[in-house]
């Protein structure tokens, strides 16, 4: 994401407009604006690079999990400000509205991430599909077993 912003960020500066009524200011917001997405970009590639070396079937360690975790919330953080850098200069140039609703999306990224990050530690994302042996895919009796263990 970081680098589409960010791409769609630099161009929009380059194509911007001296004579535009705010130049200065809304330059200014979309250099911010491109640094955060930047930063973002080589942060998420941080996380691949301390990943190198895991395999990728077996669980994290508690202490690498916590440092990707950290990773992912300053990715996060550095992109919500990019986008809120836009939404100001979306304000700035008339459209008032739609950059008010986009910084109050913006904040609701947050609570999505707390929510989801919680019902993954709980287990309530996580729905119990019940195992079904591979020798048993004749006819009905697949279903018939999954029935009959879901409703035990």
């Amino acid at each position: 994401m970081g680098v589409f912003a960010g791409g769609f960020t630099f161009g929009t500066l380059l194509s911007l407009s001296n004579t535009l009524e705010n130049f200065d200011l809304i330059s200014d917001l979309l250099s911010v604006a491109f640094l955060l997405f930047a930063t973002s970009l080589f942060v998420a590639i941080g996380v691949q690079y301390l990943l190198r070396r895991d395999d990728p079937t077996t669980p994290l360690t508690p202490r690498m999990r916590m440092i990707c975790r950290a990773h992912t919330i300053i990715i996060v953080i550095l992109i919500m400000g990019g986008f809120n850098m836009l939404d100001i200069v979306l304000i700035k140039i008339g459209k008032k509205a739609v950059g008010i609703v986009g910084i109050t999306l913006l904040y609701l990224i947050p609570a999505w991430y707390v929510c989801v990050s919680y019902g993954e530690e709980t287990g309530i994302l996580h729905h119990h599909i019940p195992h079904v042996p591979s020798g048993n895919i004749e006819g009905g009796e697949v279903q018939a077993q999954s029935e009959s263990k879901v409703n035990a």
